[in-house]
């Protein structure tokens, strides 16, 4: 429901227009869930089903659409296998972005709003780094408007 709002909010707000909003269909959305394996927490599902293969010019150089996101976590445990830290995340992590190469950002399924953890490049171990999905996806468009103005 976060996510919704959120999104709402931009075109409501004219940051983003409709035009600049294209979601996965149920297609895309089956494929997700067959390749997570697991019931992909409500924040994330509205996300993808709203915006999922883009939000206007939002994340740009980050590899967080569909269908790019069902490779992030094998190029995550890549990564990591690179920096000598072994593979730090959990069996059921569900890898959403990679920004650049370096900065992987995973949730752990099991709460409509999961906690967001992140792991950069030359670091030892993950860190937390939102409290949950949905203030990541807040965070990232308030810095994006912050420098742009608008996601279109």
């Amino acid at each position: 429901m976060k996510t919704i709002k959120i999104i709402e909010s931009l075109l409501t707000s004219g940051a983003l227009s409709s035009g600049g909003l294209r979601g996965c269909g149920s297609t895309e959305m089956e494929k997700l869930f067959h390749h997570f394996g697991c019931v992909i927490p409500k924040e994330y599902a509205d996300f993808m089903q709203i915006g999922g293969l883009s939000i206007g010019n939002l994340f740009i150089g980050t590899d967080i659409y569909y269908p790019r996101v069902l490779g992030l976590k094998s190029e995550a445990s890549e990564l990591m296998a690179e920096n000598g830290v072994g593979e730090l995340l959990a069996k059921n992590a569900i890898v959403f972005s990679l920004h650049q190469g370096y900065e992987v950002n995973y949730m752990i399924p099991g709460s409509p709003d999961p906690v967001v953890w992140q792991y950069v490049e030359g670091a030892e171990k993950c860190v937390l780094g939102c409290a949950s999905f949905s203030e990541f996806l807040e965070e990232a468009i308030r810095a994006h408007l912050k420098e742009n103005g608008t996601l279109d």
